[in-house]
């Protein structure tokens, strides 16, 4: 299988070097709109993490399981959900990690 790995960041940059968070209700909003019409299911975990070793962040964590041999399919459906959430939330990029995994049920 391919398991693929999205971290949507919600710090949102403001004026005069303020920040702000993605509010809760509108990344269910963005992710009614974005996500869940275009990939049938995944997983989501809240986290915090550092970025750049100075940076505190509290981000989404989107986790994709697809079958090896169809995830071409859904590769180009997780492309424009990265680029929605920068157009709406104004992010530099949703960081994507793609693993060729085992697995066994």
């Amino acid at each position: 299988m391919i398991k693929t790995e999205l971290y949507f960041g919600r710090r949102i940059e403001l004026m005069d070097n303020e920040f702000a968070l993605v509010k809760l209700d509108a990344w269910k909003k963005f992710k009614i709109a974005e996500v869940d019409s275009r990939i049938d299911g995944y997983t989501e975990l809240f986290a915090n993490g550092s970025w750049r070793g100075t940076i505190e962040e509290a981000f989404v964590l989107v986790i994709i399981w697809d079958e090896a041999d169809v995830s071409r399919a859904i590769s180009s459906k997780i492309d424009k959900i990265r680029c929605a959430y920068c157009r709406a939330f104004g992010q530099e990029s949703v960081m994507r990690i793609d693993h060729d995994v085992y697995v066994s049920f």
